[in-house]
């Protein structure tokens, strides 16, 4: 024990915050505080480290996530780079009240993430993705994007999780899918969370919610606030929404997405005209005990199925 309070307080006289509790990782952090030269001892300067993991200080962000092993990664300053958390890693990132702002894609999850306490903003693409295989919880962030807030792109079996979020997308879905062949089977979880959708490309309409392929979301007590598009388009898959405001506004049709099809401005939009590859019998949207506005139409189905119910 004196030896640790010894090498503690020799790190903090140097001007150095202590990164470590034991004896092995003292040393090890005056190994990288010490320089000599010639024969000379001088004392680095402290970086600026970008994270922690525990109490060691990282000045990269990525090198602190691949040695996670599923503990805690704290942001210690805003970053303007992206994050790529890669298959097989495990980690959380807190970033304590601080912002990760690109122009990017600003995270990439391929692995196992929980990511919260700040900003997450892509200026110009999506903000969050989450890839095959990976689980992507995000808690009490803010999450701003062009094109979408949480995509699952083009995946395969992902899992995403948002809980207690501020989500927004100024000119495509807010939270989205993918609906080309091959892809799908994601399981999309939101909880007491706010969608804001808006639209600015001609000829598109926004959305909050946008299901494409065989995704199964569940969504309770959010809010879905879209100005100038529809609240949740589903084109295949099962949408589920319990003790949720839809708020839709303008009167245009558009596109999203990819097809053609045009799409009102109602709360909930079902397409089937689109025909999209993993569309079945099975699919449509369920909407039970919650607040519906909108200047269109509560429901609109592109098609003749009855696959939007209201409870």
């Amino acid at each position: 024990m004196r030896m640790r309070e010894a090498l503690a307080g020799l790190i903090n006289s140097l001007g150095w915050e202590t990164e470590s509790d034991t004896t092995t990782g003292m040393v090890s952090q005056l190994s990288r505080m010490i320089e000599v030269t010639d024969g000379q001892i001088t004392v680095r300067e402290q970086p600026e480290y970008a994270c922690k993991l525990g109490n060691v200080g990282y000045e990269s962000v990525d090198e602190a996530i691949a040695e996670a092993n599923g503990r805690t990664v704290k942001l210690m300053a805003d970053l303007d780079q992206t994050v790529a958390i890669p298959a097989g890693v495990t980690a959380t990132l807190h970033l304590n009240g601080h912002s990760i702002v690109t122009e990017q894609v600003a995270i990439t999850n391929s692995g196992k993430l929980t990511v919260k306490g700040g900003t997450v903003e892509s200026t110009k693409s999506f903000a969050i993705v989450s890839n095959s295989g990976a689980t992507t919880r995000v808690e009490r962030c803010t999450v701003k994007s062009v094109e979408g807030a949480v995509i699952t792109g083009k995946a395969k079996g992902t899992t995403v999780v948002i809980t207690g979020c501020d989500t927004y997308a100024s000119d495509n879905a807010v939270v989205a899918g993918n609906g080309s062949r091959g892809f799908g089977g994601n399981a999309i979880t939101i909880r007491d969370s706010k969608l804001h959708g808006a639209i600015v490309t001609s000829g598109y309409i926004a959305c909050g919610i946008y299901c494409p392929t065989d995704d199964t979301f569940d969504v309770k007590n959010c809010v879905i606030d879209v100005t100038g598009g529809c609240g949740v388009l589903s084109r295949a898959g099962v949408v589920n929404l319990m003790g949720t405001t839809i708020a839709t506004n303008g009167t245009a049709e558009g596109m999203v997405g990819d097809a053609q099809a045009k799409a009102p401005c109602a709360a909930l939009v079902f397409d089937e005209e689109s025909n999209y590859p993993s569309l079945s019998d099975e699919d449509g949207i369920h909407a039970y005990t919650c607040h519906i506005s909108s200047e269109v139409a509560e429901s609109h189905v592109i098609g003749d199925g009855d696959r939007i119910e209201v409870i």
